[in-house]
């Protein structure tokens, strides 16, 4: 079995990376448009590696590492609209009471450790790793619609005839429930998504170091690597605090304590908005060739601005010159879109949906007197360009007095909080 504390390797670092970058689109980028933005993917997950990745004082969580297993309690699933998750808890040996149960663990760690690469679609996110004190959590990503090649990728056959029941939350709990009963003989345990969400969250808010993280802005200059939170348990409550999970649309949660929360807004802009108004208004038809694209794009050329109406900046107001007045409002006259590149529209797409995203998550923080705001979700997996334009507009709508926090596991918190409901006696 590898260890998640290997030494950092920038080579096997970008192979990893490319993996997963490749995997994720619908189609793959070629020659070597993608470097900048791989490379900074790769330095923002570098210092993440440099966070603690263990659970600590964990006295909720200590059933983890004494309670007997069967290998249905191991896994947990969270299946989305586009990605799979899978949680695999690697424990002790000794946690099992049975021999050949023992021999088939054994059995399926060598068929999960075997590789960080599952087929087309699926990976082991080796830098996600969480130690508990006497085993440790894995998380797996899949495609949704290859999830019926996970089962059998991860799953060798004496292996899957030993499962008899899996805890899943999300959609594809409901959706996929027929075809895992009728082909494996595998029952579905649902859990409420949102319940299953927020006890993952809230348990690494506690109990894991560093989990969460923000980016220091000094006025509009913004600094390149994640900064950790700490947490101090002995001086703060995690809660209350907002949160709000940009996935394909946007859902804001107020979460008052570790029992009670409401969905008190959302939006139908988010993510697939994003590449879905990618692909109608340009030629760029992969996601990771669109975060290039946005790199490199100046939005001014597509978006009014203050100064294009004022000359400059709007003074009895304090607005800038380089505030956006209307979002791709210089394509409303003759003649500008064809002075507008590709980069230029993705550019102007991105900056309007995180600004969307961050005066709704302002506004209901805000509304409910809260100064804490996390985000998460899988459209911020790796879009470092996407977490930088939040954490200024979070910014800018509260004049410097609230950060935007961003969070180590952004897209698993579903599939955890269903494995910790499902083993966890409280």
């Amino acid at each position: 079995m590898p260890t998640i504390n290997k030494s950092y390797n920038i080579n096997n670092e970008e192979k990893s990376f490319k993996k997963f970058t490749n995997k994720t689109t619908n189609e793959h980028s070629t020659g070597s448009s993608n470097n900048d933005i791989l490379n900074e993917v790769i330095k923002h997950q570098v210092a993440l590696k440099s966070f603690a990745r263990i659970i600590e004082n964990y006295e909720d969580l200590i059933e983890l590492d004494t309670k007997q297993y069967n290998l249905d309690s191991l896994f947990a699933m969270d299946i989305g609209g586009s990605l799979c998750k899978i949680i695999f808890y690697d424990c002790n040996i000794e946690n099992f009471d049975n021999n050949e149960i023992k021999e088939l663990f054994n059995s399926l760690k060598n068929n999960i450790f075997s590789t960080e690469d599952y087929g087309f679609s699926g990976i082991r996110d080796r830098y996600k790793s969480i130690k508990t004190k006497n085993g440790c959590i894995h998380f797996i990503l899949f495609e949704t619609q290859r999830v019926k090649n996970a089962v059998e990728l991860i799953f060798q056959n004496d292996i899957i005839k030993n499962i008899k029941q899996i805890s899943c939350t999300g959609g594809g709990s409901y959706k996929f429930e027929e075809y895992f009963r009728e082909h494996y003989d595998i029952e579905i345990k649902k859990y409420d998504e949102f319940k299953s969400l927020l006890t993952g969250l809230n348990a690494l808010l506690k109990y894991s170091p560093n989990e969460s993280y923000h980016y220091k802005i000094d006025n509009t200059i913004i600094s390149d690597k994640p900064i950790p939170d700490v947490y101090d348990a002995d001086k703060k409550s995690i809660f209350p605090y907002l949160l709000v999970n940009v996935g394909s649309g946007v859902s804001v949660l107020h979460v008052k304590d570790e029992n009670t929360f409401e969905r008190v807004s959302g939006s139908g802009i988010g993510g697939a908005t994003f590449f879905g108004l990618v692909r109608a208004l340009t030629n760029i038809n992969s996601f990771d060739e669109a975060l290039q694209a946005s790199r490199e794009g100046d939005s001014s050329n597509v978006n009014m601005l203050v100064g294009d109406i004022y000359g400059g900046e709007y003074q009895s107001f304090n607005l800038p010159a380089e505030m956006v007045a209307s979002f791709f409002g210089k394509f409303a006259k003759n003649g500008t879109m064809d002075k507008a590149s590709d980069a230029d529209i993705c550019n102007a797409l991105l900056v309007m949906i995180t600004n969307n995203v961050g005066q709704v998550a302002y506004l209901n923080a805000m509304r409910y007197n809260l100064t804490k705001i996390y985000f998460s979700g899988n459209f911020l997996r790796s879009n470092v360009i996407a977490m930088k334009a939040l954490a200024k507009a979070i910014h800018f709508w509260s004049h410097g007095e609230i950060q935007a926090h961003f969070l180590k596991h952004e897209g698993y918190f579903g599939a955890l909080g269903t494995f910790f409901l499902n083993n966890l006696s409280k």
